[in-house]
């Protein structure tokens, strides 16, 4: 590639890169619409459950011995929330999988296998716990 500026001062390497950068943004505008067209309205739960150091506790200077105390409040916490996930989880579950066979009653069974094939790939329900400790 010509590292020689053209008469506006810019190389062709610089070209290249801007261009590079342009790309990268436009897939990930397009990647984000495309995710979140998927979305249709209704209710959303989403439970956060961690033990990591919230920014705004982060920016308090805490002393050592607070940090440890804060720490250890966030863990408890952390634990208390999984806790109340367990179980509403189940019951969450039901109720899905209840409308899941309702829906699947109405449907073709041609239908039913591509309803079933969706739903493997995207469950209703999607329960990730990552434990930061």
């Amino acid at each position: 590639m010509s590292r020689v500026p053209d008469a506006r001062g810019v190389s062709r390497a610089q070209w290249w890169g801007a261009a590079a950068l342009i790309g990268a943004f436009s897939l990930g505008a397009a990647l984000s619409w495309w995710m979140l067209r998927e979305r249709t309205g209704g209710v959303e739960f989403r439970v956060t459950a961690t033990d990591a150091m919230p920014a705004e506790l982060e920016r308090l200077g805490l002393s050592p011995s607070q940090r440890d105390s804060v720490q250890g409040a966030l863990r408890r916490g952390r634990d208390r929330v999984l806790q109340v996930a367990d179980r509403l989880a189940p019951a969450m579950e039901a109720a899905i999988d209840s409308t899941d066979q309702e829906l699947r009653q109405l449907l073709t069974p041609e239908q039913r296998v591509r309803f079933d094939a969706e739903r493997a790939v995207r469950p209703a329900m999607r329960r990730t716990i990552k434990k930061d400790s």
